[in-house]
């Protein structure tokens, strides 16, 4: 007997949160089974408990400028590996990633990542008869369990600062959802009564008032300002590290060549005259 089994997992989980705050995310399920105990009289006692198997994804973002934020992501992904019976706890498989990294706005980097490849071999057989060459295999049964698991963790941050790019990714969320439907349900998803109910991609379009492009223009000025600012900060620091050069090249000393040996040199040159003091006056007598 054979038996083959495939199964492929993709989530894609989307928050949204504020800076410095920390947001939480877990979609999944809890798996109910029941336990026996037994007590001092005898009897047995039956108990139900629950195990959780879901995805949770907790993010907590510091922006640094207006292009960097900084992120500490913690994601946890339980599902179950092997279940018998409802009698008897499930066999749950965990994989959790912790990390604090700092990305671009809008730039996708693969955060974690594991490859698994795992195969088991079993034999059965009758004693003795099983390890007979060549016949031996009438005598026994082999059975091998091969298993892979893939998993890669993708994030892509996004960095909102007003409504206008807050409308620009709900445009793209919902071209990716209209995607997922057509690729599941064909093109007639858009003619279903279930499609007509979901919010259409004009809801979230950015229709400022007057009052709201006066804060726009507010905010742009400011953004403005502080990128001036950081500039500024920049030019001057590039200037005190120019004048610290101007200022330790003056303080060098300048050296002047001497030349050394043959004609004219300092060991060839002749001993200093002497120079007589110059003729003190006399001095006259008092004239009555």
């Amino acid at each position: 007997m054979k038996s083959d089994g495939n199964s492929r997992s993709l989530a894609s989980p989307n928050i949204l949160t504020s800076n410095n705050e920390e947001s939480t995310l877990t979609v999944g399920q809890k798996i109910w089974y029941t336990t026996s105990n037994y007590t001092a009289n005898g009897t047995i006692s039956n108990d139900a408990k629950n195990e959780d198997v879901s995805t949770t994804l907790t993010v907590k973002p510091n922006i640094s400028n207006s292009n960097f934020v900084t992120l500490q992501f913690t994601l946890e992904a339980n599902n179950i590996a092997e279940r018998s019976t409802t009698a008897l706890p499930p066999t749950i498989s965990k994989r959790k990633t912790k990390q604090t990294l700092t990305v671009r706005t809008g730039q996708t980097v693969v955060i974690s990542g594991m490859l698994e490849d795992r195969q088991t071999e079993t034999y059965n057989k009758i004693p003795l008869l099983g390890d007979i060459p060549v016949l031996g295999w009438l005598f026994r049964n082999s059975s091998v369990t091969k298993r892979s698991t893939n998993l890669v963790v993708f994030l892509t941050p996004h960095i909102i600062h007003g409504a206008g790019d807050l409308a620009a990714i709900y445009k793209r969320k919902m071209a990716e959802r209209d995607e997922y439907f057509e690729q599941v349900f064909g093109k007639r998803y858009a003619k279903s009564d279930f499609y007509k109910k979901l919010p259409k991609p004009e809801a979230g379009e950015y229709r400022p008032t007057p009052a709201d492009q006066i804060e726009d223009r507010r905010q742009e000025k400011t953004q403005e300002e502080l990128r001036k600012m950081i500039d500024y900060g920049l030019e001057e620091k590039v200037e005190t590290e120019k004048d610290k050069e101007a200022a330790r090249k003056k303080e060098e000393p300048i050296t002047v060549p001497v030349p050394v040996g043959g004609e004219g040199s300092v060991g060839n040159m002749p001993p200093p005259m002497d120079i007589p003091p110059p003729p003190m006056e006399e001095e006259l007598p008092p004239t009555e």
